[in-house]
C-alpha cells in the first residue's frame, strides 16, 4: 500500500514536468509568428514588395522601349541589360533589408557574379556587332564592285553604240541618196525606227560629181567603222546579245560592200565608151577595169550610186537586215541604259544628237 502511494506520488510529480517541457516549443512557435507579424518585419516586406513592383514596372517600360528601338536597330540589347540591372536592384534590396550585417560579403559575391554575366553578354554582343560590321562591309564592297562593273558596262556600251550609230548613218546616207539623180540630199536614219534617230538632209549638190564625192566619203567611213567594230573582242561588249548583234551588223555591211564590188565587176564586160561620148561618169565599168586603181574603182562605184544605177543593190534583203540589226542593237542598249537610271539614258540621247550634228 505504501509502495502504491509512492508510485502515484512519483507519477503526479512528473506530469507537471512534462507539461512544463511542452510549453517552450509552443512558446517558440508563438514567438516566431509574433516576430513575423511585428511592425518592422511587415515594413521590411512591404518595402521589398514595393521595390519589386517598381522594378517590374521599369522592366515593362524597358521592354516597350526595346521593341521600339529594335525597329531601327535589330541588335538592340536594351531589354537584356535592363533585366540584369533590375534583378541586381532586387537582390541588393533584399540584402539591404535582411542581411545588412553581411553587406560587404554580399556585395562582393553578388558583384562578382554579375560582373561575369555582364562580361559574357558584352563579349557576345561585341562579337555579334563585329560580325554584322563585317557583313555590312562585305555587302558594301559587293555593291561598289557591282556599281563599278555596271558603270564600265554603260561606258563600254555607249562607246560601241557611237560607232554602230555612225556606221548605220553612213549606210543610210548611201542608201537614201542612191535611188535617182536628184541633187537634193534625202533624210537619213532608220525607216522603221524612232523619229529621234532621223537626220534631216536638205543639202543641195551643184552636180552629180559632188554627190558622188559625198557618197564616197560615207562609204569610206562605213568601211572604217566596220573595221573598228571588228577589232572589239566579243567579251569587251559586257553583253552577249550586243556582241552577237555587232557581229551580225558587221557581216551584213560587208556583204553589201562585196555586192557593190561584184556588181561593178559584172559591168566590166562592156566596151569602153568612145572619146566623143557624152557622159558624166568619169570611170565607167568596162574592159578598162583591170587598169583602174582601187581609188578609181571606188570613184566609179560611187558615180553609179549617185546616178541611181546601182539602187537595186540597196533594196536587197541584206540591206533591210542591216536596219533590223541596228534597231535591235539600239533597243538592247536602251534597256541597259534605262536599267541604270535616267542619267545613262540621257547620255545615249546625247550620242544621237552628236551623230546628227556630225
Amino acid at each position: 500500500m505504501k509502495t502504491q502511494r509512492i508510485a502515484l506520488s512519483h507519477q503526479s510529480s512528473r506530469k507537471p514536468e512534462n507539461a512544463w517541457n511542452a510549453r517552450p516549443s509552443e512558446r517558440h512557435n508563438e514567438d516566431q509568428l509574433m516576430t513575423l507579424l511585428t511592425a518592422d518585419a511587415i515594413g521590411q516586406r512591404a518595402t521589398f514588395f514595393i521595390i519589386v513592383l517598381s522594378c517590374l514596372l521599369v522592366l515593362g517600360i524597358t521592354k516597350t522601349l526595346s521593341k521600339a528601338h529594335q525597329k531601327s536597330n535589330q541588335d538592340s540589347q536594351l531589354f537584356m541589360y535592363g533585366t540584369i540591372a533590375t534583378s541586381f536592384i532586387i537582390v541588393m534590396s533584399a540584402v539591404l533589408i535582411w542581411g545588412s550585417k553581411d553587406l560587404p560579403a554580399w556585395l562582393q559575391g553578388i558583384g562578382s557574379i554579375y560582373a561575369i554575366i555582364v562580361a559574357i553578354l558584352v563579349s557576345r554582343h561585341e562579337g555579334r556587332n563585329a560580325q554584322e560590321r563585317s557583313r555590312r562591309e562585305r555587302a558594301e564592297d559587293h555593291r561598289r564592285e557591282a556599281q563599278r562593273v555596271n558603270q564600265e558596262k554603260i561606258e563600254t556600251t555607249r562607246a560601241i553604240y557611237q560607232i554602230v550609230l555612225r556606221a548605220f548613218m553612213s549606210f543610210s546616207y548611201v542608201r537614201e541618196n542612191a535611188y535617182d539623180k536628184s541633187l537634193s540630199a534625202k533624210d537619213i536614219g532608220p525607216r522603221k525606227g524612232e523619229p529621234d534617230l532621223k537626220i534631216t538632209g536638205g543639202k543641195q549638190w551643184r552636180s552629180l560629181g559632188f554627190k558622188a564625192a559625198d557618197i564616197r566619203v560615207q562609204l569610206r567611213q562605213l568601211e572604217a567603222f566596220v573595221e573598228q567594230l571588228e577589232k572589239i573582242p566579243p567579251f569587251e561588249h559586257r553583253d552577249a546579245v550586243l556582241a552577237l548583234l555587232t557581229s551580225e551588223f558587221c557581216a551584213s555591211i560587208k556583204v553589201l560592200l562585196a555586192d557593190l564590188k561584184t556588181g561593178w565587176n559584172i559591168e566590166s564586160q562592156r566596151t569602153a565608151p568612145g572619146s566623143g561620148a557624152k557622159s558624166t561618169i568619169k570611170y565607167p565599168p568596162c574592159v578598162k577595169n583591170a587598169t583602174y586603181t582601187e581609188t578609181e574603182k571606188l570613184i566609179g562605184v560611187t558615180e553609179y550610186l549617185a546616178h541611181g544605177i546601182f539602187h537595186m543593190y540597196l533594196d536587197e534583203p541584206e540591206c533591210n537586215r542591216i536596219e533590223e540589226v541596228f534597231l535591235s542593237w539600239s533597243q538592247r542598249a536602251n534597256k541597259i541604259f534605262l536599267s541604270h537610271g535616267p542619267q545613262a539614258s540621257s547620255g545615249a540621247q546625247e550620242d544621237v544628237n552628236q551623230a546628227q550634228q556630225s
